[in-house]
């Protein structure tokens, strides 16, 4: 919550007339506000949009999309030339299903950089073995070679 000294600051809904701190807990960002809050709260707001949500899924999905990829740096037209120049198939396996909805864009986690469009399955692959440390790979296929730890006989 906001705090100047010991007082602490309170914005009005403009819709439902109820008081809530002034943080984007409460309300979303608006640049054009001096205090950078929008004017209603985000119960109402969510309540406002929901009707245009419900007529225009398509709009919301795409949205959505073009979001989620300029998080990390993509844009919708850097998308589609990945997807083309890979002949829309997975950069890692080749598969030409996403495994998904659609392609996960995959990036550098360390500098931020497009590498290339995965299926589902290669992108998770590749989050753990990133996440892992650098001789984890070669631990795994030495482990999946030799049989795993606990050998037995299979007959």
């Amino acid at each position: 919550m906001v705090r100047v000294g010991t007082i602490w600051i309170m914005k009005t809904c403009n819709k439902c007339k109820q008081e809530f701190p002034a943080t984007l807990e409460y309300f979303y960002k608006d640049s054009r506000n001096k205090n950078k809050l929008g004017g209603r709260c985000r119960p109402c707001k969510n309540k406002d949009n929901l009707p245009w949500k419900m007529r225009n899924p398509e709009k919301v999905k795409l949205s959505i999309r073009k979001w989620n990829l300029n998080k990390i740096g993509f844009t919708l037209e850097l998308f589609d030339d990945m997807l083309n120049a890979q002949e829309n198939m997975c950069a890692l396996c080749g598969s030409d299903d996403p495994g998904a909805e659609n392609w996960n864009a995959d990036h550098d986690h360390k500098t931020g950089k497009a590498r290339g469009l995965l299926c589902w399955s290669c992108n998770v692959t590749l989050g753990h073995i990133e996440a892992k440390s650098p001789d984890w790979t070669d631990k795994a296929k030495k482990y999946i070679n030799e049989g795993g730890f606990y050998k037995h006989n299979q007959t």
